[in-house]
């Protein structure tokens, strides 16, 4: 595919897989070479030649199937060829996410690791050190990796960052104008103030060391709405807020608690819900961990035993549209499966069930969002720029990169 107004090579294809080329090319004998390996690849049997590898899957709303009781969670994973694909970290997610950083954060930096150096507790060797060569959002970046593979999450690299630039485009001032959502993982206040005292107690090696002279440090929202922004060293929260006194706009932070929430997702599918997220095909394991991360723990519990329950009743997951209409419906059907979702957690409005329950009555697109279309921009992050690495685990890969 040439693309006449520049002159380059946008994309080719092999079969009936499309591969964007990106950056595009202008050099036709490079073209040609990368369509010859590609070529060579494929008809061997082999993962597709990675320089050229650029693919873009469907990218429908697909929901593979939950199969199993539509009540309790079930042992048994997703249906589709599971434990196919595996994420690797790519350059391309990891240079938009370090671009942006830096762009954001020029001349807003208040935070000062310049000196840091993190061991391992036990064996005293160096697991990351500030770079002063590179760039902020170089070393935000590398730190993040630091911490997914100490804690042997390497191939979860994509998918806090695809995370991330979902949640909030990479900018580490991102807050959100309808909630008190703020940061690169856009966490909310409860969450916070959950995360502050457990990093205090923790004993991990990264986690007091980044919390080391941040208090009262840097800007905060105070608000709900709106974006009103406050500098920490003149503004102090009160004593029932005084986690907050520890900016999410400090990305450091804020990154290292997307990472730790990440795992204790992954953790609580396979406890709660009797699923391997790794074993999953990757669009699947992508969306379920951007829900948790979006909705909290129960509510990712929640959302699969929702899809579970309208699968039940022969409802197509895969159409928003088709689940859209079953909740509209108002039928007993609907009514049961919504209570796995809404309960009462969030208390009345106007007398008619839950804040919960209310959004999905009545604002039932938007309440889809999460699953069908955020969690969906998450995936496409991080699998930009071939960001998969296919891998047979049945003949024994151990599911790490």
């Amino acid at each position: 595919y040439n693309d006449e107004a520049t002159g380059s090579y946008s994309a080719t294809h092999t079969g009936d897989t499309v591969y964007v080329l990106d950056p595009a090319i202008k050099d036709e004998a490079k073209l040609n070479s990368l369509i010859i390996q590609e070529k060579q690849a494929r008809e061997e049997g082999k993962s597709s030649y990675g320089e050229a590898d650029y693919s873009q899957t469907d990218n429908s709303a697909a929901l593979e199937s939950y199969s199993g009781s539509p009540d309790a969670p079930s042992s048994t994973p997703l249906s589709r060829e599971q434990g196919r694909e595996r994420l690797r970290e790519n350059g391309s997610l990891r240079d938009l996410a370090i671009s942006t950083m830096d762009q954001n954060i020029k001349g807003k930096k208040f935070w000062n690791y310049d000196n840091l150096e993190i061991k391992d507790p036990g064996t005293g060797d160096l697991i990351w050190k500030y770079n002063k060569e590179v760039s902020e959002g170089t070393n935000i970046y590398d730190f993040s990796v630091a911490v997914c593979r100490y804690y042997n999450m390497g191939d979860m690299i994509p998918v806090i960052w695809g995370t991330v630039g979902a949640e909030s485009t990479f900018n580490p001032f991102d807050k959100n104008p309808e909630s008190v959502a703020t940061g690169l993982g856009q966490p909310m206040h409860p969450t916070w103030k959950t995360f502050i005292p457990a990093a205090k107690k923790s004993r991990d090696p990264f986690a007091s060391r980044i919390l080391e002279g941040q208090y009262g440090v840097g800007v905060e929202y105070p608000d709900t709405n709106g974006k009103r922004q406050v500098n920490l060293s003149e503004y102090r929260f009160p004593p029932e807020q005084d986690y907050l006194n520890y900016s999410r706009c400090n990305p450091f932070l804020n990154i290292y608690h997307t990472i730790v929430y990440t795992k204790k997702s992954i953790e609580k599918y396979k406890r709660d819900a009797g699923i391997d997220i790794r074993q999953l095909e990757v669009k699947e394991q992508l969306r379920l961990l951007y829900t948790m991360h979006h909705d909290g723990h129960a509510g990712g519990i929640a959302m699969l035993r929702f899809l579970k329950r309208l699968e039940s009743h022969g409802i197509d997951t895969k159409n928003r549209y088709a689940v859209s209409a079953f909740i509209k419906s108002g039928s007993k059907e609907a009514d049961a499966a919504l209570s796995i979702l809404c309960g009462d957690r969030n208390g009345k409005v106007n007398g008619k069930g839950s804040t919960q329950e209310y959004r999905a009555r009545n604002k039932t697109d938007r309440f889809l969002n999460t699953w069908y279309e955020t969690g969906q921009t998450a995936a496409k992050y991080a699998m930009r720029g071939g960001g998969i690495k296919e891998e047979n685990l049945a003949s024994g890969g151990n599911g790490k990169t």
